[in-house]
Protein backbone atom coordinates (compact mmCIF):
# COMPACT_ATOMS: atom_id res chain seq x y z
CA UNK A 1 0.00 0.00 0.00
CA UNK A 2 2.95 2.22 0.36
CA UNK A 3 4.74 3.87 -3.04
CA UNK A 4 8.43 4.73 -2.90
CA UNK A 5 9.52 7.76 -5.30
CA UNK A 6 12.57 9.74 -5.74
CA UNK A 7 13.13 13.06 -8.08
CA UNK A 8 17.09 14.72 -7.35
CA UNK A 9 16.78 17.12 -5.38
CA UNK A 10 13.50 16.59 -3.51
CA UNK A 11 14.81 13.49 -2.26
CA UNK A 12 12.49 10.32 -1.16
CA UNK A 13 8.57 10.04 -0.62
CA UNK A 14 6.73 7.45 0.95
CA UNK A 15 3.26 7.62 -0.88
CA UNK A 16 0.04 5.64 0.98
CA UNK A 17 -2.05 4.43 -1.73
CA UNK A 18 -4.83 2.14 0.14
CA UNK A 19 -7.33 4.46 -1.29
CA UNK A 20 -6.21 4.94 -5.00
CA UNK A 21 -8.60 7.77 -5.14
CA UNK A 22 -6.59 9.55 -2.37
CA UNK A 23 -3.08 8.83 -2.52
CA UNK A 24 -1.21 11.05 0.23
CA UNK A 25 2.39 11.47 1.28
CA UNK A 26 3.41 10.07 4.44
CA UNK A 27 7.37 10.50 4.77
CA UNK A 28 9.66 12.13 3.04
CA UNK A 29 13.63 12.21 3.28
CA UNK A 30 15.82 14.85 1.18
CA UNK A 31 19.25 14.90 2.83
CA UNK A 32 18.61 15.78 6.49
CA UNK A 33 21.55 13.75 8.90
CA UNK A 34 23.27 13.22 5.53
CA UNK A 35 27.10 12.98 6.68
CA UNK A 36 28.73 16.94 6.64
CA UNK A 37 30.48 16.26 3.76
CA UNK A 38 27.63 15.24 1.30
CA UNK A 39 26.77 17.09 -1.27
CA UNK A 40 23.34 17.70 -1.78
CA UNK A 41 21.33 14.87 -2.90
CA UNK A 42 20.33 14.18 -6.30
CA UNK A 43 18.77 10.54 -5.86
CA UNK A 44 18.32 8.85 -8.75
CA UNK A 45 16.41 5.45 -7.73
CA UNK A 46 14.76 4.14 -4.44
CA UNK A 47 14.28 0.44 -3.34
CA UNK A 48 12.80 -0.96 -0.33
CA UNK A 49 14.54 -3.82 1.43
CA UNK A 50 13.42 -5.47 4.18
CA UNK A 51 13.09 -2.65 6.97
CA UNK A 52 15.68 -0.67 4.63
CA UNK A 53 15.59 1.32 1.47
CA UNK A 54 18.24 1.70 -0.56
CA UNK A 55 18.28 5.06 -2.36
CA UNK A 56 21.00 5.87 -4.83
CA UNK A 57 22.07 8.80 -5.46
CA UNK A 58 24.09 10.02 -8.33
CA UNK A 59 26.69 12.75 -6.67
CA UNK A 60 27.29 10.38 -3.28
CA UNK A 61 26.49 7.04 -4.14
CA UNK A 62 24.60 5.11 -1.90
CA UNK A 63 21.98 6.12 1.46
CA UNK A 64 20.50 2.98 3.49
CA UNK A 65 17.39 4.20 5.45
CA UNK A 66 15.78 2.47 7.98
CA UNK A 67 11.90 3.05 7.43
CA UNK A 68 8.74 1.45 9.63
CA UNK A 69 5.74 0.55 8.22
Amino acid sequence: DTVYASWFHDGVRAVDISDPSSPREIASWSGKDAPEDAPAVHIWGVVPHGDLLLVSDRNYGLYILEHTS
